[in-house]
């Protein structure tokens, strides 16, 4: 169904997407590590799992990590764990080999860490024997960017990967900074250097793609929706899937009316959008990234973002400092440039900011 709020599982379920899968596929196949990079909310989770679906139906493994807010080595061992624990065919490809690490545990309700166990090391030694038992295996890690931190450590870990075991290949979703923007542009003194995955860019539903998929979502459930309802929405969420899909749940799972459901819509919304906010100005200048993010709500030029920035704290900015930030929001999907102008992609923010709310 469409409107379900859980991320889609198959093929078949999603909307709009049909190229995109095609090409994850496609290379994922020919073992081509790739990342798929778009804003919250776009689709990115529930185009990896219709692709791990659809490579599971051909034999191939796969296994699937969310890493929103694991910013840790051991979040990461934690996760590959759980994922293989959860990955019945292939834990039991590779579980005699696993009972050789010294440093796990297999019990009857899956794999625990011994204390005082490296994250790097033992994610190597797992990866190793996955490798050496595992006929082709996607490793699928959703939000990688929040690795950043330990960016030094994920990079040798995953050059080791991509040199010994040929047949391991790596889908990564999130935005293009930290850790996934060297990742697609790695230096040269990097272990990656000359191993970059394929960059996928997943872009909110044009206005007729959204539209329609509305219209569907409706006719699912065989109901309808007025034009100037659809506008509404529209106005209201872009062409966010996350948000469509969230409207159309209000109205067709609980019953409410059009009116009700936009604001409910308006407080779930607001909910989310300050949490992606608070996230992304973490260990950030706090004052001038927001000056900036309400200048650009606004659709503001670079001197206009400059402009904000300086009379509102009354400091100089070199342009270093202003493309740095500029950079930032943009490499995280919260901007985009429209010819000579910048513009907030997502209208949800745009109103988030503008709304004086986040301080």
């Amino acid at each position: 169904m469409l409107f379900d709020l859980h991320p889609k599982e198959t093929p078949e379920s999603l909307y709009g997407r049909d190229n995109d899968l095609k090409d994850i596929l496609t290379h994922l196949r020919n073992r081509r590590w790739i990342c798929l990079l778009g804003p919250r909310m776009v689709g990115k989770t529930s185009l990896v799992k219709a692709a791990q679906t659809k490579l599971n139906k051909s034999h191939i493994n796969s296994i699937y990590i969310n890493l929103w807010t694991v910013d840790s080595l051991r979040g990461l061992l934690d996760g590959i764990l759980t994922a293989l624990s959860e990955s019945k065919g292939l834990f039991s490809k590779v579980k005699k080999e696993l009972s050789h690490i010294s440093a796990l545990t297999i019990g009857p309700v899956g794999i625990s860490v011994k204390e005082g166990a490296k994250p790097v090391s033992l994610s190597w030694q797992i990866l190793s024997a996955i490798g050496k038992h595992a006929k082709k295996l996607v490793i699928i890690l959703d939000e990688m960017q929040e690795l950043s931190s330990v960016s030094a450590h994920i990079h040798k870990l995953l050059a080791n990967v991509h040199s010994t075991f040929p047949d391991i290949s790596f889908c990564f979703t999130g935005s293009q900074s930290g850790l996934i923007k060297a990742l697609l542009s790695p230096v040269p003194d990097s272990p990656l250097y000359g191993r970059s995955p394929v960059a996928m860019n997943i872009s909110p539903f044009d206005t007729e793609t959204a539209r329609e998929f509305l219209i569907n979502g409706f006719r699912e459930h065989r109901r309808k929706i007025g034009a100037d309802e659809i506008e509404k929405v529209l106005e209201r969420f872009g062409g966010i899937p996350g948000w469509l899909t969230l409207y159309g749940n209000c109205v067709v799972v609980s019953r409410m009316s059009h009116r009700n459901a936009l604001q409910k819509c308006e407080r779930e919304t607001s909910k989310t959008t300050r949490q992606t906010l608070e996230h992304y100005l973490e260990g950030r200048n706090r004052e001038q990234h927001l000056l900036a993010m309400r200048a650009i709500a606004l659709r503001s030029s670079w001197s206009q973002i400059r402009q904000a920035i300086e009379t509102n704290t009354g400091k100089q900015l070199n342009d270093a400092r202003i493309k740095k930030i500029i950079d930032a929001l943009s490499d995280t999907f919260i901007i985009q440039k429209q010819g000579s102008t910048y513009e907030v992609i997502d209208p949800v923010i745009r109103r988030f900011l503008l709304s004086g709310k986040m301080k």
